[in-house]
Formats: structure tokens, C-alpha cells, sequence
């Protein structure tokens, strides 16, 4: 008997985690996208209510410095589910002019999440001014397919640093 009420506790905990999932959204933040040559900048990928492959953009210009570095979590409040996990990279300017960092991917169970390709400017530093990577700014919101099958406008929250 205790092991039939176990099986119907486990089996309507799993259910519940599956239906009160929301859409999956990739957040992308940013340091700064103007960089003094001898500095890196902070680039965080944040996945929101999905799981899968995470693929790393292809840079140009732009030496890893570290990472990706993840973080993940996962909560459960009043029966709704939230999980999200975060890629952060540290990435330094080979030289001075303009680089790109390409689109990350992630594959999910509702399809494949795209960020846009970003344009870092490295400039002359000749007084050796450090900067802090430490403070984010959004960049762009990507929001997965909703259950018809539609895919939702991307939110692009595109400025200058």
C-alpha cells in the first residue's frame, strides 16, 4: 500500500513539474560592447525553463579568457516550476578595431534558441585604464515556440554601452 502511495506522489510530482513549465527564453547580457585594449568583458547566456545542448558562439577578434563557466537552479513554488541555467564567458581583444562574437545556440525540447551575432569595439588604451566587466546589461531576448507551434516575436533590446 505505502509503495502505490509513493508511486502516486512521485508520479503526480513529475507531472505537475512537466505541465506549469513555461515557454524556454535565452537572455544574453553584456558588460559593454566598447572595450579599452589590456580589458575583458563579461558575456552571460541565461536559459530559462528548458534543458539541452548549449553551443558555444564562434568569436572573432576575441581570445577566451575564461569559461563558459555555468550556474544552474531549480525551484518549485505553489506548484509552478522555474529552472534556468547560465553560461558566462570572459572573452579579451586580440587587437584594436572591431570583432564579432557569433550566434550561440541551444537545442531544446521546443526547438533550437538563436542569439544575434555582437560587434565589440576594441580601442587604443595607452594609459593602461582597467576596467570592471562586473556590471551586465541585457542585451536581447530570445523566446522559444509556443505549444501551437508558433514561433514568438524575438524581444531585441539592442543599445550602445
Amino acid at each position: 500500500m505505502k509503495r502505490i502511495q509513493l508511486f502516486i506522489l512521485c508520479f503526480t510530482m513529475i507531472s505537475s513539474v512537466c505541465l506549469s513549465q513555461d515557454d524556454a527564453v535565452m537572455k544574453v547580457e553584456i558588460s559593454s560592447d566598447t572595450i579599452l585594449i589590456g580589458n575583458y568583458i563579461q558575456l552571460k547566456y541565461t536559459i530559462e525553463n528548458a534543458s539541452g545542448n548549449f553551443e558555444m558562439p564562434e568569436l572573432e577578434g576575441l581570445i577566451l579568457v575564461s569559461g563558459p563557466n555555468t550556474s544552474s537552479s531549480m525551484s518549485m513554488f505553489n506548484g509552478a516550476v522555474s529552472q534556468k541555467a547560465s553560461y558566462t564567458i570572459f572573452l579579451q581583444p586580440v587587437d584594436i578595431g572591431n570583432h564579432h562574437i557569433g550566434p550561440a545556440y541551444i537545442e531544446t525540447e521546443s526547438g533550437v534558441l538563436e542569439s544575434q551575432p555582437i560587434s565589440i569595439t576594441a580601442i587604443d588604451n595607452p594609459d593602461g585604464i582597467q576596467q570592471s566587466p562586473n556590471s551586465l546589461k541585457l542585451l536581447e531576448e530570445v523566446y522559444s515556440k509556443d505549444s501551437a507551434g508558433v514561433t514568438k516575436k524575438k524581444k531585441v533590446k539592442r543599445f550602445k554601452i
